[in-house]
């Protein structure tokens, strides 16, 4: 039996092949990290690492939806062997999942022995983007190509949770570069007979408001209403700018800075916001957005930021902005696949009258306790308040 094998340089992969001459077998015959060659033609089978969810208590949408995948691509990069040239790219083909979990991704690529690779998959794109995709773009730069996909909002536009409409959230992983070679041999990955996953990360960043303490348990101490974020990017790109991507020593993959389509232009300031009504003392699930990236102190009219509002001991609505800052009252970006949760532990007295005098004031009158990631504590600021 012939089979190719993987030779992975300069990291983790979750990529391994195995050859048979003749004939396709069924997937169901078909162990995971096998393919089946013919002439032109090699059946991939890459490992998965969806993101999982372990935020608890009342939802807009279940972990199902925020880990759902409706659709799956991959992008071939040709890789410089010096690695001194961009990558380039080569082609684009739909993947279907394979498994009990769905966790394997099944692609058909191009066979193209002792040629450096790189394989791109993101998920729940628009068809505009698998157009792009399918025009004639071999050759481009990797850098140049990613650029162009993006997804995008409309100015006040929120993201579509409601239960039977959700817009599965695209999400973005790869390969480091790889090299299949003809040879007889066993499968391995980095780590022997490992198999590790390419890791997938939501393009979006996750914003939520809960009313917990003594703010939640003392009679009438204050009802949450309603929740505005102010100065949110409209667009995101669904592939991050390779110098904003770090992995660390175990392979784990994370962001460290924010990637802002070329040329966004936003409307700033106390008019751009999108408003969350809240119907109960929390807000979960419910608010996402696009990465946005830190502002200097003295531009808190441009900074991305929420103002609360709520009763406070009964009266009527008052509002309270809360900064994602440090506390040193620095700014921070906000990064995709981190969550951002907002636990107001108590409120002290009432807020602004308006919604524009809290916007323009700094964060006062309300306690909350910590921001934490979605999934790994990559980041650990706290809300300076």
């Amino acid at each position: 039996m012939k089979r190719l094998v993987i030779t992975v340089l300069g990291g983790v992969i979750g990529l391994a092949l195995l050859v048979a001459a003749g004939c396709r077998d069924s997937l169901s015959d078909m162990p995971r990290g096998t393919a089946v060659l013919n002439a032109n033609e090699v059946e991939l089978r890459i490992g998965l690492n969806v993101p999982g969810n372990f935020q608890s208590g009342l939802r807009a949408i279940s972990d199902a939806d925020e880990r759902a995948i409706q659709s799956i691509n991959v992008l071939v990069f040709k890789v410089d062997p010096g690695m001194v040239e961009e990558p380039t790219f080569m082609y684009s083909k739909p993947g279907t999942l394979w498994g009990a979990n769905k966790d394997t991704l099944v692609v058909i690529v191009e066979t193209m022995y002792d040629t450096l690779q790189q394989f791109v998959v993101i998920t729940n794109v628009d068809a505009e983007i698998i157009n792009l995709l399918q025009t004639d773009r071999r050759g481009a730069s990797k850098s140049d190509l990613l650029a162009q996909l993006q997804v995008s909002l409309n100015e006040g536009e929120q993201w579509n949770v409601d239960a039977t409409k959700f817009k599965a959230l695209p999400m973005w992983g790869e390969s480091v570069p790889a090299v299949i070679t003809q040879e007889n041999g066993s499968i391995h990955g980095i780590d022997g007979d490992d198999d590790s996953p390419i890791k997938l990360l939501r393009m979006v960043a996750r914003i939520n408001v809960k009313v917990t303490g003594i703010a939640l348990f003392t009679p009438n101490k204050f009802k949450l209403d309603s929740v505005y974020l102010f100065n949110s990017n409209t667009a995101g790109l669904i592939v991050p700018n390779t110098a904003n991507v770090n992995r660390n020593a175990g392979g784990e993959v994370y962001v460290i800075a924010p990637s802002i389509p070329p040329g966004l232009e936003m409307k700033r300031g106390k008019d751009a916001y999108i408003v969350y009504p809240a119907s109960d003392d929390s807000l979960v699930n419910t608010i996402y957005t696009f990465e946005s990236a830190s502002i200097a102190n003295n531009a808190s009219d441009s900074a991305t930021c929420v103002v609360i509002g709520g009763r406070f001991n009964g009266g009527t609505i008052s509002y309270y902005r809360v900064d994602f800052a440090d506390g040193s009252g620095n700014y921070f970006p906000i990064l995709r696949n981190y969550q951002y949760n907002i636990n107001i532990t108590d409120v002290i007295a009432r807020g602004y009258e308006t919604l524009e005098e809290a916007f323009g004031a700094k964060s006062v009158n309300i306690a909350t306790d910590d921001i934490t990631p979605w999934e790994k504590e990559e980041q650990n600021e706290e809300l300076d308040l």
